[in-house]
């Protein structure tokens, strides 16, 4: 099959704009500078705010504590064990760096849901996840511009890889429709790489990439591979739920260390491991949060914005494991109902493997094909035809050229060391693509000059 690019996804206009608001009266004109009322009115908000803030991280480091409770048992799989000390590694990260994406906005989703604020313990039941769902639903839906408007461009852009991501997911036994978790992870970005070092659509920790056997080199990272990431995801899961028995338990297990946890924990115990066990395991675990904090003294006195903000880095990761299954959900249901539904048309490809020879600069040949011209040639190389034209001039066919005839392509000026004909540069030059196509097929290849590994495959 030959290769069709269409061009990155276009960008999406129909996103909702700002609404323009018309100027408060006693917001001050241009010009006039702030106003006596409007600077206390700012300072106190700010001196609030910094109060709090200072207040938060001095409770915090005052009250560190070491996380991470569960044991080995005996018998349970490899892959969970690396999983769950990777994920755990990822939650510290993002605690101790102060990672903010979902410290303040997962607590609002499950508003009702922790019951901070009330007397006596927090309680889940399906309603209260229903209203999770929800939450996210109406963010996605337009709600949040900033998601609505990511969750379009993410769902255009897969249209590319759609049909080779199900494929794999289908291949190891997994329901298609887990192929779209690389929305709820990346907003299908194949470059995305988070705070903590997970790269790619579907999000994987280096520990975890390396043992489901995904290259990662200066050259090479395979968790940018549309394609093998999504087959790594679909292990993954599949090792998941073959622990578990439950897919809200597998989705909340692909992105937090507790639902490992809780696997390894229930079985020792004998117990199910079903998503209804998960949230009584995760109520007492924030139950003993919350318990912890309320009997604090110097709790106690804090501001209620400053509580807030404790509890919410508190359960950081246990917040998580409670949004994704409801974020997933919510994102499946838009596009079933047809709200997200834009798409590009499959792009198609054929899968050729690196021959490795190395040549001296210049010797790089290009075979013409029907219907291309010098000015064409030029064109699609990005090279001045005057320069193609001298580098050619020996050949006495230049001016007039025929299919299946070869020309010399001249030497990037800017190489003047040996130049190997197997890197991604090279093959787009010998293929007569733009280095654009070539980059857009293998996002993998880090390096588009470096001489590609022996045997590698690559796709154009």
């Amino acid at each position: 099959m030959s290769f069709e690019y269409k061009g990155v996804p276009p960008k999406n206009n129909d996103a909702p704009k700002k609404k323009q608001t018309s100027r408060s009266k006693e917001e001050p004109k241009s010009g006039e500078g702030v106003t006596r009322r409007g600077f206390l009115k700012v300072g106190s908000a700010f001196i609030t705010a910094l109060v709090a803030g200072r207040a938060v991280d001095d409770f915090l480091t005052e009250n560190k504590e070491a996380g991470g409770e569960s044991g080995e048992i005996n018998g349970s799989e490899k892959i969970i064990d690396e999983m769950e000390k990777v994920e755990a590694e990822r939650e510290q990260f993002e605690y101790e760096k102060g990672e903010t994406e979902y410290k303040t906005e997962s607590i609002k989703s499950l508003g009702d849901l922790l019951d901070f604020d009330k007397v006596g313990p927090i309680r889940f039941d399906p309603e209260k996840m229903e209203g999770a769902k929800s939450y996210w639903k109406e963010a996605y839906a337009g709600k949040n511009p900033k998601l609505h408007k990511s969750l379009l461009d993410g769902y255009r852009e897969w249209g590319y890889w759609r049909i080779y991501t199900e494929q794999r997911f289908k291949s190891v036994g997994i329901p298609i429709e887990y192929a779209l978790l690389a929305l709820p992870e990346s907003h299908w970005k194949v470059n995305a790489r988070s705070k903590s070092g997970a790269v790619g659509p579907y999000q994987f920790m280096p520990k975890t990439a390396a043992s489901l056997k995904l290259i990662m080199n200066r050259v090479i990272d395979e968790r940018r591979d549309p394609v093998k990431s999504a087959e790594a995801c679909a292990l993954v899961l599949k090792e998941l739920y073959a622990a578990s028995g439950d897919w809200n338990v597998t989705l909340s297990g692909y992105n937090g260390g507790d639902a490992w946890r809780f696997i390894k924990e229930a079985k020792s115990k004998g117990q199910p491991t079903n998503y209804g066990n998960f949230l009584k395991y995760l109520e007492e675990k924030l139950n003993k949060i919350k318990d912890h904090l309320r009997t604090n003294k110097k709790f106690g006195s804090l501001s209620h914005e400053a509580k807030r903000e404790i509890f919410a880095r508190k359960i950081q990761g246990l917040s998580e494991n409670l949004n994704y299954p409801p974020k997933f959900h919510a994102i499946e249901e838009l596009i079933r109902e047809g709200k997200i539904r834009e798409q590009q048309a499959p792009i198609r490809f054929k899968e050729e493997k690196i021959i490795q020879t190395e040549t001296a600069p210049g010797r790089i040949e290009h075979i013409v094909a029907k219907g291309e011209t010098l000015f064409k040639i030029a064109r699609k190389l990005n090279i001045p035809p005057q320069e193609l034209y001298k580098y050619n001039r020996r050949f006495s066919g230049i001016k007039k050229l025929q299919p299946g005839d070869k020309i010399e392509i001249p030497p990037a000026k800017k190489k003047a060391k040996r130049y190997f004909s197997g890197s991604l540069t090279a093959e787009a030059l010998k293929k007569g693509k733009s280095i654009q196509e070539m980059r857009f097929l293998n996002p993998h290849i880090l390096d588009a000059q470096a001489p590609l590994p022996h045997g590698t495959f690559i796709r154009v």
